[in-house]
């Protein structure tokens, strides 16, 4: 509420501060439920384009708040040095457009809980009897936990109880005392 009876302003300056407080009252709504939550929360839930997209858009708001408060005392917005962070983070907005355009909605890869790779078995298995590779005992095991072949290395898929594995970690290394000797 203005501290100044209404009559002593002119219409047009009344107007104009009508304005100013529907403008602030719709930007107060409008960032309500960004005010509300919980910041680590909600950035946590999303993609890095979207994070920096949330985290550019606040900046906007808040130069932009700060510019009608400038004008609230006579400055004008354009010759203070919140022009130049308006013309940086508007730098930064057009960065984040133009590497959406280029990924999409960023989904290839950027998703907010990190990579989730996964192992498709049955095509590692036709990989390695097409010759490409050497089965492992993990292979092995995996196969045999999805119920694939179990190869030729025993009832739980693994070689002599990983004896072969052990003696060739070990090969061409004596005890320390052997070699000083």
């Amino acid at each position: 509420m203005p501290a100044v009876a209404d009559d002593a302003l002119s219409e047009d300056a009344r107007e104009a501060l009508d304005e100013f407080e529907a403008a602030t009252e719709a930007i107060e709504r409008a960032l309500e439920p960004f005010l509300d939550a919980d910041r680590k929360a909600l950035t946590k839930e999303l993609r890095p384009l979207e994070r920096a997209e949330v985290h550019c858009e606040a900046a906007r708001a808040i130069v932009a708040l700060f510019g009608m408060y400038l004008k609230t005392l006579g400055v004008d917005p354009e010759k203070h040095a919140t022009a130049k962070e308006m013309k940086r983070v508007e730098a930064y907005r057009k960065k984040i457009e133009e590497t959406r355009a280029r990924l999409g909605d960023g989904a290839r890869g950027a998703s907010a809980g990190g990579r989730k790779a996964s192992v498709d078995v049955e095509t590692a298995a036709k990989a390695i009897k097409d010759g490409v590779g050497s089965p492992g005992d993990l292979l092995k095991a995996s196969l045999a936990a999805a119920g694939g072949d179990k190869g030729d290395g025993g009832e739980d898929g693994k070689e002599d109880g990983g004896k072969k594995r052990a003696a060739s970690a070990n090969k061409g290394k004596g005890s320390k005392k052997a070699k000083k000797k």
